[in-house]
């Protein structure tokens, strides 16, 4: 499948993936392709530790490995830490908004957010890959995953109905909290 706008890690012109701007850096829409050896599989920093706040912890998340397409984005409001992210604009498919409606089909999803983005900044989030995505209860290792925004928490996702594979935005690859309370590590395509 071909991608517009590719970048490699050099093109990131020494950022990241987590950085996140005030100006629109890359086009809208670009895509990155993280290759599996500089996916963090063993710790990763800033996850939103409960809805009663954002804090920041270490967590070992060992099942985050292979390849994953980032693509970049602009906020339309707050974006925390582990949220699904949709479509919030009409008019420019790459804007995003923590996701609130539950089954939401992959077209109006724009990924995962690895990490919070403010209001109105740029950044990227995971369209496709391992992440971290915040969960409502009784997702196990193993159920498909739908969006929960509605009757769960905003930005949540839920093991879809019937824990059937049409429609679905990916995988649990592991129960929720099993690692950090409220969040799965899952496989994601929204592409």
């Amino acid at each position: 499948m071909a991608y517009g706008n590719r970048f490699k890690s050099a093109e990131l012109s020494g950022t990241s993936t987590s950085e996140v701007y005030a100006t629109e850096q890359y086009p809208f829409g670009s895509t990155y392709v993280q290759p599996s050896d500089e996916v963090p599989a063993v710790t990763i920093e800033g996850v939103v530790v409960s809805n009663s706040g954002v804090g920041t912890a270490t967590a070992n998340f060992a099942l985050l490995r292979g390849d994953r397409v980032w693509i970049f984005i602009q906020a339309s409001a707050n974006i925390p830490a582990g949220a699904c992210v949709m479509r919030s604009s009409n008019t420019n498919p790459y804007i995003g908004a923590e996701n609130d409606a539950d089954g939401m089909t992959s077209a109006l999803l724009l990924g995962v957010a690895d990490h919070a983005i403010n209001i109105n900044q740029f950044g990227w989030v995971i369209a496709r890959g391992c992440c971290v995505v915040e969960s409502s209860a009784g997702v196990a290792a193993g159920h498909n995953l739908d969006t929960d925004g509605n009757t769960g928490n905003l930005g949540s996702v839920d093991t879809s109905a019937g824990d059937t594979a049409s429609g679905n935005l990916g995988r649990a690859l592991e129960a929720v909290g099993a690692v950090t309370a409220g969040f799965v590590q899952a496989y994601i395509n929204v592409l």
